[in-house]
């Protein structure tokens, strides 16, 4: 695995760490009880797939695209895993 790879993966799972910090630190504020947090944190941060390949697909020209979407995938993958 090159550096690249590397420093992407480990910028997902600083973006995850984020996420879901700030998605249950909102929660909280908003007075939300427990399973509500628990499901804004689960369903929250799992939205960045589907909806960021095709942005993707149309802002970028085909060449760039797969250099484009990897950290997203990166990013998606370690969502997966964290909210398991």
């Amino acid at each position: 695995m090159g550096v690249g790879v590397l420093s992407g993966m480990l910028l997902a799972i600083m973006l995850v760490a984020i996420m879901l910090v700030a998605m249950i630190s909102g929660a909280r504020r908003l007075g939300s009880e427990r399973e509500d947090e628990i499901a804004i944190a689960f369903c929250g941060s799992n939205k960045s797939l589907a909806p960021g390949a095709p942005i993707i697909g149309a802002l970028f020209p085909a060449a760039a695209v797969g250099g484009v979407i990897r950290p997203l995938v990166f990013f998606h993958q370690i969502q997966l895993a964290v909210s398991c």
